[in-house]
């Protein structure tokens, strides 16, 4: 019966998880380049985000001071001021918030079918750590501690299917000879009728576009492959941030559910 039970509770994690992560971002994909009310979007994703960062940085920050910085000293008040985690943490959201958002408009139907495999993931690895840790972490940090670990290891294995998609052969198609042409025909490949989304995504695709055009020219005439490995590398961590952006929202919404849906179960131990 308590099996049946912790089953059914999982299912609806990862159905909600499932369907509130695929809603925001489909959405997106549909409308971005309509008005601005689809901003409300990316503000959504940024304060998923930007909350699962201090959330927990609030509770290290004291630690931090305390293990590593002399007491009352420069660096220890600025690191474990409220006011420095909050910004700091909120100008990362916003990098990541942007590179997640950019992203969901080149998902391809593969990745999109992945996405499911990864929400089912990062639900199972949630639940798992909380019940590892049930009895190693006090009960008021346990649903923090588990998050923070389902991140780590999801974010691997996000990061492996990206890495291996990339080279598997994908290119963008505005890829020109000259650095001038590819960045006029990668600007106009993306477009808002909201000046702040549209300029946004303009500036992000023409940094790609950089990148794209330099990592080809240099491909063509250098044959080292441990050459060619550095600039996969600096590929990887242009895209890092889009990469745990994702990881780190989907992971949050999952957090969030759970939360909300204890509430209403008592007594359950998951798994």
């Amino acid at each position: 019966m308590r099996y049946n039970v912790v089953m059914k509770y999982n299912l609806k994690l990862f159905v909600a998880t499932l369907l509130s992560v695929f809603l925001i971002f489909f959405i997106w994909r549909v409308s971005y380049h309509h008005g601005c009310f689809t901003l409300l979007l990316p503000i959504t994703v940024l304060f998923v985000i930007a909350h699962s960062f201090i959330e927990i940085k609030m509770q290290e920050r004291f630690c931090f001071r305390d293990c590593y910085f002399i007491e009352k000293s420069f660096f220890a008040n600025l690191l474990s001021s409220r006011s420095f985690v909050i910004i700091f943490y909120i100008l990362l959201s916003i990098l990541m918030g942007i590179s997640v958002m950019y992203s969901v408009i080149d998902f391809t139907m593969l990745f999109w079918m992945y996405l499911v495999f990864q929400i089912l993931f990062a639900t199972f690895i949630y639940k798992w750590f909380s019940k590892i840790l049930s009895k190693t972490i006090k009960k008021n940090f346990l649903s923090l501690f588990s998050r923070e670990w389902a991140i780590n290891i999801s974010s691997i294995l996000l990061l492996l299917v990206y890495v291996y998609i990339s080279l598997e052969g994908y290119a963008p198609e505005y890829l020109r000879e000259t650095l001038a042409q590819t960045q006029l025909v990668a600007s106009n490949t993306i477009s808002s009728s909201c000046n702040i989304v549209n300029y946004t995504l303009k500036v992000k695709v023409e940094i790609d576009s950089i990148f794209w055009w330099s990592f080809s020219s240099f491909a063509e005439h250098i044959d080292n492959t441990f050459l060619k490995s550095i600039a996969w590398i600096g590929f990887i961590f242009m895209n890092a941030l889009a990469i745990l952006g994702l990881n780190r929202f989907i992971i949050q919404i999952v957090y969030y559910l759970d939360k909300i849906f204890s509430k209403d179960v008592t007594c359950v131990k998951i798994f």
